[in-house]
């Protein structure tokens, strides 16, 4: 934006504030209820003084409770996957797409330094505020405008071992330095929600041997992604054959000197009302990095 000599430092400030409230309302994530969602998503949690705690986020007979706990089930994978390779060193961990936190609170327990990253400003500051013990509370939506507010129950280990950060994983060259390099990094439900997915898969900070956890629907759109930089998820314009992204990500990646050391499926389930989730089975990867050797 370019601003006259003319303009005051009030219609500057005014202005900037108002391009900031519109770059916030392009991201679906600045929302209340995507903060609310994701927390519910994230974190077990506890009532408010004098209210009955919800037994679990779907509390219904025969609900799919596999599906809970998302973040710390993939987190406690990727640890698995670390621990079984590397031992003798101190471990960092990357957790990229990090929203609230949850995964980046598990990795820590095992990790002695984590790093976790998400463009949401919203989330993050709710991560930091979790991270330095204030009472977070969030609603959980019963049926239209009628709620319940319940807060987040703090994680109880190593909460000082994790540095949140705001930042783009499509252009990580700008969040690190070059020497910075992960025993273990974390994509979870993040790949599609990129504008970019190739670039940031490019610019791994990885150490040799370490491993990439990749966990993703392959849910593209195009309010995230333009259809030119989806992996997947198309018809081949010369044989008309489908172009599936798991398919499409094992030749990148091993383009790239990494060799596939898992596949298997993790179902998650949010909330959306007391009679309304999301069912998603997400498509887990992980990989380890080849030593140039």
């Amino acid at each position: 934006i370019c601003y006259c000599s003319c303009m005051n430092l009030t219609d500057f400030n005014m202005a900037f504030q108002n391009q900031n409230k519109q770059l916030n309302n392009d991201n679906a994530y600045e929302s209340d209820d995507s903060l609310d969602m994701y927390l519910g998503f994230h974190y077990p949690y506890v009532a408010l003084k004098d209210e009955e705690t919800p037994p679990t986020m779907i509390p219904h007979e025969n609900a799919p409770l596999h599906g809970l706990q998302f973040a710390q089930r993939v987190a406690q994978l990727l640890t698995q996957l670390v621990l079984k390779k590397t031992s003798g060193k101190e471990l960092r961990a990357l957790d990229l797409g990090c929203a609230v936190g949850g995964s980046s609170f598990e990795l820590a327990k095992q990790f002695q330094h984590v790093d976790a990253i998400d463009y949401s400003h919203q989330f993050i500051n709710a991560a930091k505020r979790i991270q330095k013990g204030e009472q977070v509370s969030f609603k959980i939506p019963l049926e239209a405008n009628v709620f319940q507010t319940v807060m987040v129950q703090q994680p109880q280990e190593n909460a000082d071992r994790i540095r949140f950060m705001q930042g783009d994983a499509t252009q990580l060259d700008r969040v690190f330095p070059q020497d910075e390099k992960y025993d273990g990094i974390l994509l979870s439900n993040l790949l599609c929600r990129l504008a970019d997915p190739y670039r940031c898969l490019q610019s791994l900070p990885t150490t040799d041997n370490g491993i990439v956890l990749m966990v993703s629907p392959y849910s593209w759109l195009e309010e995230y992604t333009h259809p030119s930089q989806w992996l997947g998820g198309y018809m081949d314009p010369e044989t008309e054959d489908p172009l599936w992204s798991a398919n499409q990500l094992q030749n990148l990646m091993k383009e790239l000197g990494y060799c596939q050391i898992l596949d298997e499926e993790v179902p998650c389930v949010i909330r959306e009302h007391q009679r309304k989730y999301q069912y998603i089975l997400s498509h887990a990867m992980a990989w380890q990095k080849q030593t140039n050797e």
